[in-house]
């Protein structure tokens, strides 16, 4: 299995059923992408699919937070959306709760870095982004060695990190640059969540600040007050790395989603000046930068796809499915971090190179 651009998936068979945010399918698994159902993707916002693929062979793709848990979690955040300006409790136990279950997936994950690898679309953002946000600061909050109740507390605030975004979100998805006024509204989230969560029961005034200072930067860049280092609290400096990550990694209607190795660089070019350098560096330990199931190039020039995870997260075992002049080979697995070649991944693609492709199909169709 191979996760490609879904641009490049007509004619491809799923390898993995799409499913909505709340879990739902949309398309099974082992169904044939005709151009209705790549077109009915594309408008659903979704980016990539996984498909099945005779020389990358059967790869384990499995996101770190089970179905079940995603789809309680995104339940949990829509309803926190809707009800956080009523006296019910129910959103807010909701999503402790979601806390609960994502916290117990990452802490029974058996893997030394972690893939939030769940396809995701567009149309769902702010709900999905609300997950793997919290799911990243958790990882973080897990690598720093916090006890259960902060790790809690964190976790809740992460989730509901974007709740004050409920009064704007019109401009969530909008296409192309935003007006003053409308970034204005924007600016305005922060305080708008801060206010809605600070004086509910069962939310902790650490959770609720969280919602106020995950867009303040370490240098007082950022929003809404200008806050700078020490003023910022250490858990809000957990989440803004989070938050920065999952939406550089995120397709948006105004840009492209940013590959995940490249994010990691993103951050780490910010550490001092907007992020803390302890965090960023906890966080890009334990992430998956080549999630299984990536299509990669190889510094010899010759083809792979990541079948599994090394130690460290930029030398992946890759398996090569084509030699350095892109004729393709018996796949082997070849882990780079003790490759006696020293092979690298040099590039990231959406699918397998035309010319390869078709000599693929050709050596398939002469047997």
């Amino acid at each position: 299995m191979k996760r490609i651009a879904i641009t490049h998936a007509e004619g491809e068979t799923l390898g993995r059923s799409v499913k909505d945010g709340s879990g739902s399918v949309l398309v099974k698994a082992g169904t044939v992408l005709t151009p209705r159902y790549v077109n009915a993707l594309l408008r659903r916002g979704f980016a990539e699919v996984f498909v099945t693929d005779a020389l990358a062979g059967e790869i384990d793709v499995e996101d770190a937070l089970r179905d079940e848990t995603r789809g309680r979690a995104y339940s949990a955040v829509q309803q926190a959306f809707a009800e956080m300006r009523l006296e019910e409790t129910e959103a807010v136990e909701a999503a402790r709760s979601a806390v609960d279950e994502i916290l117990d997936d990452l802490m029974s994950a058996d893997q030394n870095l972690i893939s939030l690898s769940a396809l995701r679309a567009s149309t769902e953002y702010t709900f999905i982004h609300s997950i793997n946000v919290c799911a990243l600061s958790l990882l973080i909050g897990l690598a720093q060695g916090l006890d259960r109740g902060d790790l809690r507390r964190l976790g809740l605030g992460a989730l509901l990190h974007d709740v004050g975004m409920a009064d704007c979100a019109d401009l969530a998805g909008k296409p192309g640059a935003l007006t003053n006024p409308e970034w204005d509204r924007i600016r305005q989230h922060p305080v708008t969540g801060f206010n809605l969560l600070r004086s509910r029961a069962g939310v902790h005034l650490y959770s609720a600040h969280i919602a106020f200072q995950h867009h303040e930067r370490l240098d007082g860049s950022g929003y809404p007050r200008g806050l700078r280092e020490e003023r910022i609290l250490p858990f809000a400096k957990v989440v803004a790395v989070a938050d920065a990550y999952d939406a550089m990694v995120a397709e948006r209607p105004y840009r492209p989603a940013m590959p995940p190795h490249a994010a990691v660089a993103e951050l780490l070019e910010a550490v001092g000046t907007h992020f803390d350098a302890a965090i960023v560096h906890k966080l890009s330990r334990r992430l998956a930068t080549y999630p299984n199931g990536t299509v990669v190039r190889l510094s010899t020039g010759e083809l792979g796809a990541v079948s599994g995870q090394g130690v460290r997260p930029t030398f992946p075992v890759v398996r090569v499915v084509s030699d350095v002049r892109m004729s393709p080979v018996a796949p082997a697995d070849v882990p780079l971090e003790t490759d006696p070649q020293h092979r690298r991944i040099v590039e990231m693609l959406a699918d397998w190179p035309p010319t390869f492709a078709m000599r693929v199909r050709e050596l398939a169709s002469a047997r």
